[in-house]
Parts: C-alpha cells; structure tokens; sequence
C-alpha cells in the first residue's frame, strides 16, 4: 500500500472508531441524564456504536467534497442518516427481534424508527463531522508516528470486529429494549 493509501485507510477508520467510540458515549451519557444510570446502549459489548461511524464515514464518503456548501452538508447528513437509522432499525427487528431505539413518543416519526428531531440533530451532526471532526483526524494522522498509529488501529478494529461477530450471536441487550420476538432466542 503506498503512502497515500495507507494514510486513506487510516483516515476512514480513525474517523469510523472515533466516531463510534463518541457515539456510545453521547448514549451513555444521555441515558444517564435521563434516567440516572449508566448503560450500554447498543448491541456490541464495547465502546462503541457502529451507526455513528457509519454514519460519519457516509457523509466524509459522500459529502465532503461539498464542504463549501454548508447547507449541503446539513441536509445531504439529514437525508443519510435518517435513511441509515431506519434501515439499521429495520434490519435489527428483523434480525433479532427487537428494537434498540423507539421514537413511536417523538414528533413526526415514522413506524418509531426515526422521526424529525433526531433526523435534524443528524444534519448538525454532519457538520461537526465535516468541519471539526475530518479535521481532527487528519491533524492526528499528519502528527504522529504512523507506524504507531496504524498499529493501534489495527488493533481497535480487530476488536471491534471481534466484538461484532461475537455480538451478532450474543448481543448486549439492554433493560429498556422491548423484544419484538422471543422466539428467536429460544
């Protein structure tokens, strides 16, 4: 891999497991604002939550070449990742038989799977994405050791990978998730 590729393939998964990492703890953090107590909401086990880097991986894919244009930004963000949440809800009900977020309490929602306020909040979030957090992951790559770097990386994505598959068997199910279907499970 030359220079250039390695540097890209640092990039996509700086930013991927950066963004996981702060969307786990976003949810941790609002879970505990909510209600309290600290709980892991996702269905891995570690830190991490892989619809936020996906999400931000998406719109870095997809958007950043517009990045002077920053109602682009907002609403192409909107649009990805509202598509991305539903179609992640859609495939984990199916999958496992429940529901790891519900909005059915949310105004201008759709089917509990996504609904308006979080769909903007994903449209400000595209921002930050494009304008702090690119940024940062790219100061980070230029500044350290990239053998270092692309070692610890390697490394948190083996685990994370790790953590996947065995989560696709055994997922963290969390107090608060209503299940669909028990069955599967049996």
């Amino acid at each position: 891999m030359k220079k250039n590729g390695i540097n890209k393939f640092m990039e996509y998964n700086l930013l991927f497991l950066i963004s996981c990492f702060i969307g786990w703890f976003w949810e941790i953090l609002w879970e505990f604002m909510k209600n309290g107590n600290f709980m892991n909401c996702g269905q891995l086990h570690g830190p991490w939550l892989p619809i936020y880097g996906s999400g931000a991986f998406l719109i870095y894919i997809l958007l950043y070449e517009y990045r002077d244009k920053k109602w682009f930004i907002f609403m192409g963000s909107f649009v990805i990742c509202t598509i991305s949440e539903y179609l992640t809800s859609t495939y984990m009900e199916y999958t496992y038989g429940m529901s790891w977020w519900n909005y059915t309490d949310k105004p201008f929602n759709i089917n509990g799977k996504i609904c308006l306020p979080y769909s903007i909040a994903f449209g400000l979030s595209g921002l930050i994405v494009i304008y702090m957090l690119v940024p940062a992951v790219k100061k980070i790559i230029d500044k350290c050791n990239k053998k270092v770097l692309l070692t610890i990386i390697i490394i948190l994505i083996t685990v994370f990978t790790v953590d996947w598959v065995f989560s696709t068997y055994y997922p963290n199910i969390p107090r608060r998730i209503p299940i669909i279907n028990i069955d599967k499970f049996k």
